[in-house]
């Protein structure tokens, strides 16, 4: 009886460091995972504030720019219209 006893005893014990190790493990991936959640929030935070610059400059950028108004309705206004507003080199124009 003693015997079976210190057997259960036994394998209880080896069961609960085993729960123990796998707690470690599972910590330590926690820590992980945090660590590369912040990592991607701190790049996407940085990218979006990026963008955000980007699109305020190209708008100041297309204000600055004239542009060619098309008459609505005409296909051949807007044609001309599409190819002076995207023209490489507008000066060469001479518009």
């Amino acid at each position: 009886m003693e015997a079976k006893c210190f057997e259960a005893n036994k394998t209880s014990l080896e069961l609960l460091h085993q729960i123990r190790d796998l707690n470690q493990v599972l910590d330590q991936y926690e820590a992980q995972t945090n660590s590369m959640k912040e990592q991607i929030h701190e790049a996407v935070s940085k990218h979006v504030a990026e963008s955000q610059t980007l699109q305020t400059y190209i708008v100041d950028l297309k204000t600055r720019i004239l542009q060619y108004t098309p008459v609505k309705g005409d296909p051949l206004d807007l044609c001309l219209a599409d190819f002076i507003n995207n023209h490489p080199n507008r000066k060469k124009l001479k518009i």
